[in-house]
C-alpha cells in the first residue's frame, strides 16, 4: 500500500517539529526513497487512477462517515485528554477528513480520494470509542445513552449498506436471525 506514504510527512512533522533541520534532512532524504518505491508504479498509477478517471461507488458516504467523527473531535478535542503531539496528530487527521470532501469534488477520480480516505478511518474508532466518556464525563446514565445511540447509528449504517450497496449480495449468504 504505497499510497500510505501520504501520511509520512504528517508523522515526520509531528515527530520532528522541534528540530526543523532534522525534519528537512528527513524530507529531503525521503524523496529518493519514495521515488524508489513509487517510481516503477507511477505511470501505472497515473493511467489507472487519474487518466482512466475511475470512480468508486460509496466514496462520498465513506467521506461523510469520517467527517462526522472528525467534526466531533474538532469541537471536543480538549476533552480527550491527549498530550500535545497526539492531539496535533488527531487534529490534522480530522482536518484531512473534512478536506477530503473538497478532494472528492476536484479530483478527476473518486477512487484516488477513496483510497486516501481509508487511511483516515481510525478517526471513527478513536471518536466513537471514546465518545461516551468524552461527552458524559462521570454520568453513567449519559454514557449508556450515548452508547445506545452509537449502536443505533452503526446499525443504521449496516442496514443502509445491506439494502443499497452494489456488492451487498455477496454478503447476504451469511444469514443470521437478524437479517
Amino acid at each position: 500500500h504505497v499510497s500510505s506514504l501520504i501520511l509520512l510527512p504528517i508523522m515526520a512533522a509531528i515527530t520532528f517539529k522541534r528540530s526543523p533541520l532534522l525534519l528537512a534532512v528527513i524530507c529531503i532524504g525521503s524523496v529518493p526513497a519514495v521515488y524508489l518505491l513509487i517510481g516503477s508504479r507511477y505511470d501505472t498509477m497515473m493511467t489507472t487512477y487519474v487518466n482512466a478517471e475511475y470512480n468508486s461507488s460509496g466514496t462520498l458516504i465513506r467521506i461523510f462517515m469520517n467527517i462526522v467523527p472528525a467534526s466531533i473531535f474538532l469541537m471536543c478535542r480538549k476533552r480527550f485528554g491527549f498530550d500535545k503531539n497526539i492531539l496535533l496528530l488527531w487534529t490534522i487527521l480530522s482536518i484531512l477528513s473534512c478536506v477530503s470532501l473538497i478532494g472528492f469534488f476536484v479530483s478527476p477520480s473518486s477512487t484516488i480520494v477513496d483510497r486516501l480516505v481509508l487511511y483516515l478511518i481510525p478517526i471513527q474508532l478513536l471518536v466513537f470509542g471514546n465518545l461516551p466518556s468524552v461527552l458524559s464525563g462521570d454520568n453513567r446514565h449519559g454514557a449508556v445513552l450515548i452508547t445506545i445511540a452509537e449502536i443505533f447509528y452503526f446499525a443504521l449504517i449496516l442496514g443502509v449498506w445491506l439494502v443499497y450497496a452494489n456488492n451487498a449480495i455477496a454478503w447476504i449468504p451469511y444469514r443470521s436471525i437478524i437479517a
